[in-house]
């Protein structure tokens, strides 16, 4: 009897963490059967579950690719894996470009292009370093605000 496992999150070589579905470990038993099914696998170093996260992580052998486990657990303890869709397939820099790009555009409307993000992030830069000297702090904090706010009246 095929009976679907959850789905995978996250492969790179040597590892991968599967979230298990709720109906796969309603027991302490068939959570010790996935397990052993798991490291039966001859690629696999060990597996760790995680139940705040009802997920489990497989180190195997970087040589080896995730099909292959996946195929191993599909036939020999007939439990099927997915992959996750990757919606969440990008870098934590490109989400920050993109929003920077979009509060740029905003700046720009709102003052009919006469502001962009740059100037602003200028005058904040300026305006902490001077805060910075005014204080005292010469050396560290206003010289690094300060060439802060110099780099971006270059770009």
């Amino acid at each position: 009897m095929m009976m679907t496992g959850g789905e995978v999150i996250h492969a790179v070589p040597g590892r991968l963490r599967v979230r298990i579905a709720r109906s796969l470990i309603v027991s302490h038993k068939n959570l010790a059967l996935l397990l052993a099914a798991v490291e039966g696998c001859p690629t696999v170093h060990g597996a760790r579950y995680n139940p705040a996260s009802r997920s489990l992580l497989v180190m195997h052998a970087e040589s080896a690719d995730a099909s292959g486990l996946l195929a191993h657990l599909r036939t020999e303890a007939g439990i099927r894996l997915d992959f996750a869709p990757k919606a969440w397939d990008f870098s934590v820099t490109q989400t920050a470009t993109a929003s920077f790009k979009v509060l740029d555009r905003r700046f720009r409307m709102a003052s009919g292009g006469w502001v962009d993000s740059h100037s602003v992030l200028f005058v904040t830069f300026l305006s902490l370093a001077i805060m910075q000297l005014r204080r005292g702090h010469l050396m560290g904090p206003a010289l690094t605000l300060f060439l802060q706010a110099i780099g971006f009246l270059k770009r």
